[in-house]
């Protein structure tokens, strides 16, 4: 019972932190995207590498200016095509009316009929928060517990990013930051095995970025 109050906890937690930062997100990086499920789930995994904590303005912004060599596996390409409000609306409608099949034919439709005057906002919210009480109700007190903990080791701080870049098995080689290099590691490794994804997730995207600027100020300046 604790653990499934930690998870329900820790799930509240995440949303009330992506409705926090996503809008300023959408607005001053994505104003062409809608914000659906399906975008906000392309934003955390690889804006965030799967942790909605990790999202961040910075995170997005590198994500975007560092899509990667396969055109097809980028956050640009994952949050697809545009679509109206309204096709929005019909469509988160259509999935929740679909999650709550099971109640009687009047309280799904009267649940319906209010839901058409919310906003995608709360209709997203909505989703979520059914989704996440039906696979609750299934899962085991140890499968919850094991979930919680997995998520908050990824709390930690990361890890200080070193002067210069060591090429794995090359110690005694180290390489200078700089764009050339990120865009090398980008090329290396795919999905979440991709070097320059793995280097942002133990270092974080802001320190990252700061060494390349430093360095290339500092290359400026010779």
């Amino acid at each position: 019972m604790k653990a499934q109050q930690e998870k329900i906890e820790l799930d509240a937690q995440q949303r009330e932190y992506l409705d926090a930062v996503l809008p300023d997100i959408y607005n001053k990086h994505l104003p062409d995207v809608p914000r659906t499920m399906a975008t906000e789930s392309a934003i955390i995994e690889f804006a965030g590498d799967g942790d909605p904590f990790g999202v961040t303005a910075d995170t997005v912004r590198f994500c975007l200016e560092n899509p990667g060599p396969n055109p097809n596996d980028t956050l640009r390409a994952r949050l697809g095509q545009v679509v109206s409000p309204k096709d929005q609306k019909i469509k988160l409608i259509e999935e929740i009316a679909d999650l709550l099949s099971f109640r009687d034919p009047t309280s799904l439709e009267n649940e319906i009929k209010r839901m058409a005057w919310w906003t995608i906002d709360a209709l997203i919210r909505r989703k979520a928060e059914i989704i996440a009480a039906q696979e609750n109700a299934v899962k085991s007190r140890q499968q919850l517990s094991n979930e919680v903990k997995a998520q908050r080791s990824g709390y930690q701080e990361f890890e200080p990013l070193p002067a210069q870049f060591t090429p794995p098995g090359k110690p005694d080689c180290p390489v200078p930051w700089s764009k050339q290099l990120l865009v090398k590691l980008g090329e290396t490794g795919t999905g979440k095995n991709n070097a320059l994804r793995i280097l942002i997730r133990r270092h974080g995207a802001d320190a990252v970025n700061e060494a390349v600027r430093i360095s290339e100020l500092r290359k400026g300046a010779r």
